[in-house]
C-alpha cells in the first residue's frame, strides 16, 4: 500500500505565491515607466481635448 503525503502541493503553492507577486510588481514597474515615459508627450493633447469639453 502507498500512502502520499500533501507536503509537496504546500510547498508549491507557496511558490507559486511569491512567482505571481514578483509578476504583478514587475507589470506595475512597467506600467509606471510607460506612463512616466508616454505621460509628458500625450499631456498636450488630451488638455487641448478636455479644454473642448469645457
Amino acid at each position: 500500500m502507498i500512502i502520499e503525503t500533501n507536503d509537496q502541493p504546500q510547498q508549491e503553492r507557496g511558490a507559486g505565491l511569491v512567482e505571481y507577486t514578483l509578476l504583478v510588481a514587475l507589470i506595475v514597474l512597467v506600467c509606471i515607466a510607460a506612463i512616466a515615459l508616454v505621460g509628458d508627450s500625450t499631456a498636450e493633447p488630451f488638455s487641448s481635448i478636455m479644454s473642448g469639453f469645457s
